[in-house]
């Protein structure tokens, strides 16, 4: 506790050696002092008409009521066109996180469409491949029946060959038979009439009128006779 004592009774007399002008306030404690090392402390606010630095000023804050100049620049005003340059650039930023909010907004929609025309396309894709499967079988399906039918004429056209061969050559045995027939019968018939030729010939030289007479007669009483 002595200890303690004169710690502390030590401490005060190096601050009261230090300090050359200590001003005190109705509670007894120093509200403004100059030091021995040139510095100078205050409680509370410190206000002057003009405030001239050397080398720095110290301060956990600043306040001018009408300006506060650096070198040549007026920080009051530097901090209105600041303030005005922040609150135009946050309108600049409000505006751009609008824009990107409503950019989303399309990107999405237009995502959506994107989506939407990729699953028309593949719908499409697949349905154009259906179609082609199906024009494919139906052509090949064509070319079948188109060499079947080729097939099928060809056959008809031999089997048309076939037939009017075969309908010729018949012809053309019936027109030999017909005429054989025929220079037969001709023959026959020409042999015939030179056989009747030859009797009318024979009974010309012979004088029969008088038996056909007599012919006559007995075929009227056979007449008469049967009535």
């Amino acid at each position: 506790m002595l200890k303690l004592i004169l710690l502390s009774s030590a401490a005060t007399l190096i601050s009261a050696q230090d300090t050359l002008f200590p001003i005190h306030g109705t509670d007894g404690q120093i509200k403004f002092s100059v030091n021995n090392d040139g510095s100078a402390s205050t409680v509370g606010t410190f206000s002057a008409p003009i405030f001239d630095a050397a080398t720095s000023i110290q301060a956990p804050s600043i306040t001018a009521s009408t300006e506060l100049m650096v070198g040549e620049t007026n920080v009051a005003t530097s901090f209105e066109a600041n303030a005005a340059e922040r609150a135009a650039m946050q309108q600049t930023i409000d505006k751009l996180e609008a824009d990107s909010a409503a950019n989303q907004i399309a990107e999405q929609e237009q995502n959506s469409r994107v989506e939407k025309i990729e699953a028309d396309a593949a719908t499409n894709q697949a349905a154009d491949t259906e179609l082609g499967e199906r024009v494919s079988k139906a052509e090949a399906e064509a070319e079948m029946a188109a060499k079947a039918e080729e097939e099928q004429a060809t056959k008809i056209a031999e089997m048309n060959q076939a037939w009017e061969e075969k309908l010729a050559s018949q012809e053309a045995t019936f027109t030999e038979k017909l005429t054989a027939m025929e220079t037969k019968h001709k023959e026959e018939h020409d042999g015939q009439q030179r056989v009747i030729d030859h009797m009318v010939k024979i009974m010309s030289r012979f004088d029969v009128s008088g038996e056909l007479e007599k012919l006559g007669q007995l075929n009227g009483v056979a007449v008469a006779g049967g009535e």
